[in-house]
């Protein structure tokens, strides 16, 4: 698995994408590469963002229902 070390809008096939405003409009008009983002992110990481963008918002996950997908353990001190 390969490390993202920049933005991941910063790509080369961004298209000159550089501002929030720009992103924005990718974001909108451009469906994700799920594919791309599968060599680059471990499997459940895809399908939790799957999740979080699909388009009737009823069917996204709440921040709660995220959190708890997540481990938290008591630290160690």
């Amino acid at each position: 698995m390969a490390v993202c070390s920049a933005a991941p809008w910063a790509s080369a096939g961004a298209g000159g994408i550089n501002t929030i405003p720009a992103l924005l409009k990718k974001i909108s008009r451009t469906p994700p590469n799920f594919d791309e983002m599968g060599a680059l992110y471990p499997p459940r990481v895809v399908k939790t963002v799957r999740w979080m963008l699909r388009k009737t918002a009823a069917n996204r996950p709440t921040a709660s229902a995220l959190l708890e997908l997540l481990e938290i353990r008591e630290p160690p001190v």
